[in-house]
């Protein structure tokens, strides 16, 4: 694992590691999701890395050791905007540069970002990978709730309030979850203007995810607290054509990469980017 910060003018600098390997597969792309650091990803990428595949990662926004105020983001454009400098910035180098457009994985809020900008810029990736997409929260939040925070969105947009993210509604790892609770990075509040542009991101993706071509690949927790697996479920029934496979992980809470059998999870998802790299090295990746 090798780590770097990439710098931008009027940005926040951004933290990004790299796990290279000796003739990669294929590239994977990973983007986070909500209270995330790499540290929280390293034993995953390192897994893949093992089965040949090279890996980067980014601390986002307002996260881990990245800059910008926690919790927060003026647009939703913003995370995609920092997705693609981060993957621009990989391509100068010589590995990345050589291999075909990545597979892009992306985890809970992780997965939002990658769908919504997969959408916009289908070209820059082979094939998406999700975990527990952020795509519609398990229990909708009271309507005046949801009615008062798109008010303040417009006059207080960095007003912060606690996120309601247990960390025991995660993983059922109880180990994992003293570490989660006792980790200095973790964000425990979000914004008003981190909500609403949210919102309006998984609106985009109830519109538009039947434009996505690629290949997909999501493996969802049963026992999700977080997203509503139920809504997942009806979005992969509706989308008209390509390859779209919804694999369920049976009584595993969101973070099935830190569930206690988190290893089997990983490898699933290495199954899929192996047959799309082998797949891609026969002239179509579907």
């Amino acid at each position: 694992m090798q780590t770097f910060t990439l710098t931008r003018s009027g940005q926040p600098a951004l933290r990004y590691a790299i796990w290279s390997v000796e003739r990669p597969k294929a590239a994977v792309f990973m983007t986070m999701g909500y209270a995330e650091h790499l540290g929280r990803w390293a034993h995953v990428a390192e897994r893949w890395a093992a089965a040949g595949f090279a890996v980067a990662a980014y601390d986002l926004r307002g996260q881990g050791e990245s800059q910008g105020r926690r919790g927060h983001v003026d647009r939703f454009s913003d995370f995609s905007d920092d997705l693609l400098a981060v993957l621009q910035h990989l391509e100068t180098e010589h590995e990345w540069k050589a291999l075909a457009p990545p597979i892009w994985f992306g985890h809970s809020l992780g997965g939002l970002i990658s769908t919504v900008t997969a959408i916009d810029h289908p070209s820059r990736l082979s094939a998406l990978a999700l975990q527990s997409p952020y795509y519609c929260l398990a229990m909708a939040p009271p309507a005046w709730k949801v009615w008062a925070g798109r008010r303040v969105s417009k006059v207080l947009p960095t007003l912060a309030q606690a996120s309601g993210v247990d960390a025991r509604h995660l993983t059922r790892d109880a180990a994992r979850v003293a570490l989660m609770e006792k980790d200095p990075l973790r964000v425990t509040t979000i914004t008003t203007r981190w909500f609403t542009e949210a919102e309006a991101a998984q609106q985009r993706v109830v519109n538009e995810f039947a434009k996505l071509q690629m290949p997909i690949y999501c493996r969802a927790a049963g026992a999700d607290r977080i997203c509503d697996l139920a809504f997942t479920r009806r979005l992969f029934e509706q989308a008209p054509r390509a390859e779209r496979i919804l694999e369920v992980a049976a009584d595993c809470y969101h973070e099935l990469h830190q569930e206690t059998d988190w290893e089997q999870h990983m490898d699933a998802f290495a199954h899929h980017f192996a047959r799309w790299a082998n797949a891609g090295e026969r002239g179509s990746i579907e």
